[in-house]
């Protein structure tokens, strides 16, 4: 069966996805070193994107309620995923990464949202959809972790939603180096686009090019 790759739409946002310590500080049982790693990609890409004034939107994952009930079935898979409680330092954004100012004023300005979700994918029952429409963003650059978790699930929902996926490959990692290599693969060949730093700011560019003309 023969690739066929998506094309780009008409206006792009960023999905930074679940960049929290949890992932990024050595303290943290559920820290992993490709995190760690990828900060720097995924800083440059956050910066440029806020340069050319396109939305941010900052997705991360926590679980409230009694026992962490609002993680149902996937908590009681992954239990390690409890330590990212409201209360928690670890549900928070890496210190590193250039987190969202969520004043009124910065976030009308700069177009920075912060969403929490509490499953894998930023699309379920939240409503980046939603804001996303409204924005009138059509295509969405994704960053983050895990490939195989939330990367993976969120380029699903997103490609199912009508909104063009495509992946910054320095800026996405798992705990296992061949786990991020087979989920790359396989968001290649049926979900999305995987694309480098520079492939990216190609696109970027495209898409900048069509809406002057």
């Amino acid at each position: 069966m023969s690739e066929v790759r998506l094309q780009p739409g008409n206006k792009p946002a960023l999905l930074v996805i679940d960049v929290v310590k949890a992932y990024t500080d050595p303290r943290s049982p559920l820290f992993f070193p490709g995190a760690v790693a990828s900060l720097d990609s995924i800083n440059s890409v956050v910066n440029f994107v806020r340069r050319e004034g396109h939305p941010i939107f900052f997705i991360r994952m926590e679980f409230g309620g009694i026992h962490g009930a609002e993680g149902g079935l996937l908590l009681e898979k992954m239990p390690a995923l409890r330590e990212l409680k409201p209360s928690s330092s670890w549900s928070q954004f890496a210190d590193a990464v250039i987190s969202p100012d969520l004043s009124e004023e910065n976030s009308v300005l700069h177009e920075s949202v912060e969403i929490v979700k509490h499953s894998s994918s930023a699309f379920h029952g939240t409503a980046l959809a939603h804001k996303l429409m409204l924005s009138g963003c059509d295509t969405v650059f994704v960053v983050g972790f895990t490939t195989s978790g939330a990367i993976r699930a969120t380029v699903i929902d997103a490609l199912q939603h009508g909104i063009r996926p495509f992946v910054v490959q320095e800026c996405v990692a798992d705990r296992v180096a061949e786990l991020n290599r087979i989920h790359l693969l396989d968001i290649q060949s049926h979900w999305g686009e995987v694309v480098s730093m520079q492939q990216a700011a190609q696109v970027h560019a495209g898409m900048k090019a069509r809406s002057v003309t």
